[in-house]
């Protein structure tokens, strides 16, 4: 498995969660958007793949490492400035669901 297959797996698993709600999020991928969309005053989510070890160290002899991915999956809600904090919860509940389907 490559790691843009790897990537792609989890944006669509996220993708597909948030395109659920009503109406759809927006999604801001890291290193592709750096302006939120439409401002501070509409809810987005921020999603950060980071892939930190692709291989660990094993003591057999006939193989130097064996495949392993580590990494971290970050999903950051935004809402409008000064609505309180029922729109990040809805979100959460969201998200939470989604990244144990995960595996």
């Amino acid at each position: 498995m490559t790691l843009k297959t790897i990537r792609s797996l989890l944006k669509r698993k996220i993708t597909t969660a948030f395109a659920g709600l009503s109406p759809a999020l927006p999604i801001m991928y890291y290193n592709v958007q750096e302006e939120p969309p439409g401002g501070v005053d509409i809810e987005y989510i921020r999603l950060i793949i980071s892939l930190h070890s692709l291989t660990e160290p094993v003591v057999a002899k006939a193989e130097s490492s064996i495949e392993v991915i580590r990494g971290s999956l970050q999903i950051s809600c935004y809402g409008p400035t000064a609505k309180g904090m029922k729109t990040l919860k809805e979100l959460a509940t969201t998200a939470a669901p989604t990244l144990d389907t995960l595996y």
